[in-house]
């Protein structure tokens, strides 16, 4: 069954790619059978605060994080926004496991992209510790404080980071 013209691969830093979807079909199929973490980003080429996410992203170390990208314009990719029920743009969604865990509707300079990936994808492994974000993201007034517990697994010091 052809699932509608071939997607576009834009390359990020780090080697890490994004997959530009044009197909609904596609992109539903290949959700439905996700197997880990995944990002979509809805945006439309006409959308200057989508452009400053991309920008964001590009500058992204996505190594750190177990996580696939994925892209929707919505105005080449019809209906995949109806079906998420996009009704502004940039959105991103992050699913784990093909289930929605998390949503962010538009684009502020100060969302901190590291911690929300950090709070729904894990660890990170910085040479022999390990580091377990906790995040307090307070939505109403864009005031966010990053909390993260770091050693090895008998000894743990507390690092606090407020924005």
């Amino acid at each position: 069954m052809d699932l509608g013209k071939p997607e576009k691969i834009l390359e990020l830093a780090n080697n890490f790619t994004m997959k530009c979807y044009r197909s609904k079909e596609r992109f539903l199929s290949d959700l439905n059978s996700l197997t880990g973490n995944l990002m979509v980003k809805f945006s439309a080429s006409w959308c200057q605060p989508c452009k400053k996410l991309q920008q964001k992203l590009e500058t992204l170390n996505f190594s750190a994080w177990d996580l696939q990208l994925s892209h929707i314009d919505v105005d080449q990719c019809h209906g995949v926004d109806e079906e998420f029920n996009v009704s502004s743009l940039p959105t991103f969604i992050l699913f784990k496991n093909g289930q929605e865990v998390f949503r962010q509707k538009g684009y502020e300079d100060s969302i901190m992209l590291e911690t929300i990936f950090d709070k729904y994808f894990g660890r990170l492994l910085i040479g022999q510790n390990t580091v377990q974000p906790n995040m307090f993201l307070n939505q109403d007034d864009s005031t966010s404080s990053l909390f993260f517990q770091v050693g090895k697994p008998k000894k743990k010091k507390n690092i606090f980071f407020d924005d």
